[in-house]
């Protein structure tokens, strides 16, 4: 993605992105997002302090919406909205270990069903 945003900025796609069709109709729709606002959340960026310090890793009440059983949950940059794809959690230690500590035991009750068919 570094080679995409390099392209970008530099101003190296920009006929391609004001290319149209035989009528007319605009052909390519890039949208650029401000870190942590849009639809991917690029954890790699905030190695600088764990996630948590940063306010992007938060414990919230596990009954509300869109919180994972452990009440733990990835927000954009305004500190509530949830991150919708969380790239390269593997950056953060504590992300790391709740990541897997959910799929071990997602795998755990996936067996647990199949065991019973």
């Amino acid at each position: 993605q570094g080679f995409h945003n390099y392209l970008y900025y530099l101003g190296n796609l920009d006929e391609w992105l004001a290319s149209t069709n035989k009528r007319g109709e605009q052909t390519c729709d890039i949208r650029v997002h401000v870190h942590g606002e849009g639809a991917v959340n690029n954890l790699s960026a905030m190695r600088e302090s764990p996630l948590r310090d940063q306010g992007v890793l938060k414990t919230f009440d596990v009954n509300e919406t869109y919180v994972a059983k452990d009440g733990n949950i990835v927000v954009n940059s305004d500190g509530s909205t949830p991150s919708p794809v969380v790239h390269q959690f593997d950056r953060d230690k504590e992300l790391k270990g709740l990541i897997r500590k959910r799929t071990s035991q997602m795998l755990k009750e996936w067996k647990s069903e199949q065991s019973s068919r």
